[in-house]
């Protein structure tokens, strides 16, 4: 018997170590990966990206480029996948360079903005990009589209980015706005291939802890110190939600377009457009509250399946939003820019092809008073 269990014991460690030096090697792949393709990025050659401005309502600026996803011999569409998808696509690639001194925020915030043509408006890829100015290393870089759906060989529909939109004091942060001249040149394009088959650099998300725009860790130790004390708006909140069974659409999600909107004050704050078969509905609201520039709001909890996204938002038009999408245990840290009427908003962020399921545990929402 003695001899049986350390056995199963020696068994059991040898299965454990090996587990281990799989997920440490591929994840040190994937951070090589990574490193690979902002060195390459860094290097490539890049062109400046011309640009007007326009001002727009709630002290928000646009920036409309001049010169990307022009149709010429360089920038054709191909296709996408195979050919019963009739879908067709061109990209460029978007370089920026970020002077958070400049600025003087600790976040850089702005929507990337598609209009989308058609009876469909499923290739609206308008996206909110955060970057943190603890994460921030030299540059950020992200792909943009010009994509087309034919069907029996005719143009139904058509998404196509237009413009950066993002609050007055964040464009002070732009150093400066370039783009690649030859995307074949990288490793990764953003489709994973256009109908040739090519192998390309593979990179998948690498799970983080902290949110938000300051360090939870550090915030937690210097409160004890100082003596701050948190409020407490919220907790024990369970999140249970299916991308199969939404309550808040009187017809069917799938539906072209997707036109559920339906309690969904945070997707329509954040100007991010409802893709088929998602469910981005807002399942937490707080009352609003005045709080004082730098306060800070803060989240603890843990996800056992799914993701979704907390939302900062006031009533002049505000909004900051986040995508939790960590298994396990996770902390939000997040100082206002401003003095404001603030609401936080928890809201769905699931489809029925990734995360269908939201299993989530919130243990507190607060706010941290100085």
């Amino acid at each position: 018997m003695r001899k049986s269990f350390i056995i199963n014991f020696l068994i059991l460690i040898v299965i454990t170590t090996v587990l281990f030096l799989i997920y440490y090697f591929s994840k040190n792949i994937q951070v090589s990966n990574i490193t690979e393709l902002i060195n390459e990025v860094k290097i490539i050659q890049k062109e400046k990206v011309i640009f007007k401005t326009n001002n727009l309502d709630k002290n928000r600026i646009e920036i409309i480029p001049e010169n990307l996803l022009l149709k010429n011999k360089n920038n054709k569409l191909r296709k996408v996948g195979q050919d019963y998808h009739g879908q067709f696509a061109s990209m460029e690639t978007v370089v920026l360079e970020l002077d958070f001194k400049k600025c003087q925020k600790e976040n850089f915030s702005f929507l990337i903005k598609y209009n989308a043509g058609g009876p469909e408006k499923s290739l609206n890829f308008s996206k909110i990009i955060n970057i943190n100015k603890r994460n921030y290393q030299d540059i950020i870089f992200f792909p943009i589209y010009h994509t087309t759906k034919n069907n029996n060989n005719e143009i139904k529909f058509e998404g196509f980015f237009n413009s950066f939109v993002m609050d007055q004091s964040s464009f002070s942060c732009i150093e400066k706005i370039l783009k690649v001249k030859n995307n074949e040149q990288l490793s990764l394009p953003s489709f994973a291939y256009y109908g040739d088959k090519d192998n390309y650099l593979s990179i998948s998300s690498i799970n983080k802890r902290e949110f938000g725009n300051i360090s939870f860790e550090n915030l937690v130790k210097s409160s004890l110190n100082d003596k701050r004390s948190i409020t407490l708006i919220e907790k024990n909140l369970k999140i249970l939600s299916h991308a199969k069974r939404s309550n808040d659409c009187k017809k069917n999600n799938c539906s072209y377009p997707n036109e559920c909107y339906i309690n969904a004050t945070a997707l329509l704050a954040s100007e991010e457009h409802q893709q088929i078969c998602s469910v981005n509905t807002d399942i937490f609201k707080t009352e609003s509250y005045f709080l004082e520039k730098n306060t800070i709001i803060i989240i603890e909890g843990k996800i056992i399946n799914g993701m979704f996204k907390v939302n900062i938002v006031d009533e002049n038009g505000f909004y900051f939003g986040e995508l939790i999408n960590t298994i396990g245990k996770f902390t939000f840290a997040y100082k206002l820019p401003e003095d404001g009427n603030y609401k936080i908003i928890l809201s769905n962020k699931n489809n029925l092809y990734h995360y269908i399921e939201n299993n989530i545990e919130i243990n507190k929402i607060g706010i941290l008073n100085f």
